[in-house]
């Protein structure tokens, strides 16, 4: 989004009027609060660049991506979509609607908007993998729930399941030990961290899960955890 809005300061948008120099300012200071994660002050900057030009694309763009960031995701999509009356093949906007969708669990929108944002692109790039990708498991979705069966959910007590996000399980062949990724979800968006915790079944209860700690967490994000019948050897991303 950054590189997108620090180039569209050079230029104007097809079709668009000059942007006026306060506006431009206004703009630009807010492009330097996001850059230091000040997205409250980004967030009443851009919106006073849109006071002074309702249709600066690049404005809303920013101000979209500063709701996403700050997880507002209904002003995000409201911002993105006005995005796209002023410029309906923009493909950046098109994209992250096409996200945000499909984290909504709104298969038609995201559909619409990923399919939208492919024709659009003409490229292929890692955005346009993860859009294809996304509409494949789309169409599987809606399979999958036509053909839905009875799955019932336990909760593995409080050892295991927390107010964070657990997720990825993985079972050691006798099925007494789990492991698996936790997440804080509470947490700002830039900060949260995913490790790996483990927990010992006894008795038939799951016990307090501790994390597996260093060297395998770190400050960067640890998950998705295999382990091998063997016991030995452990995969995780």
């Amino acid at each position: 989004m950054l590189v997108m809005a620090s180039c569209g300061q050079q230029k104007t948008v097809s079709g668009q009027a000059k942007i006026p120099s306060k506006a431009q300012k206004l703009f630009n200071e807010g492009y330097n609060a996001y850059q230091f994660a000040e997205y409250a002050k980004a967030e009443d900057l851009f919106k006073q660049a849109l006071r002074k030009h309702p249709s600066y694309v690049d404005a809303w763009d920013a101000l979209a991506k500063t709701y996403q960031v700050q997880g507002l995701k209904p002003q995000a999509i409201s911002a993105y979509r006005t995005v796209l009356n002023y410029q309906p093949g923009h493909v950046f906007a098109l994209y992250e609607l096409g996200n945000l969708y499909f984290n909504k669990e709104q298969l038609d929108s995201s559909e619409y908007y990923y399919s939208f944002f492919v024709r659009e692109a003409g490229t292929t790039d890692k955005y346009t993998d993860v859009a294809e990708r996304r509409l494949k498991n789309i169409a599987f979705s809606r399979r999958a729930m036509k053909e839905a069966s009875e799955i019932e959910a336990i909760n593995l007590g409080s050892g295991v399941n927390s107010r964070l996000e657990e997720y990825s399980p993985a079972l050691t062949i006798d099925g007494n030990t789990i492991f698996f990724t936790s997440r804080d979800a509470s947490l700002p968006y830039q900060r949260q961290n995913e490790d790996i915790y483990w927990a010992e079944k006894k008795d038939g209860e799951w016990q307090q899960s501790q994390t597996i700690g260093p060297p395998i967490n770190t400050v960067e994000n640890e998950g998705a955890f295999s382990v091998s019948a063997d016991g030995r050897y452990i995969f995780y991303t």
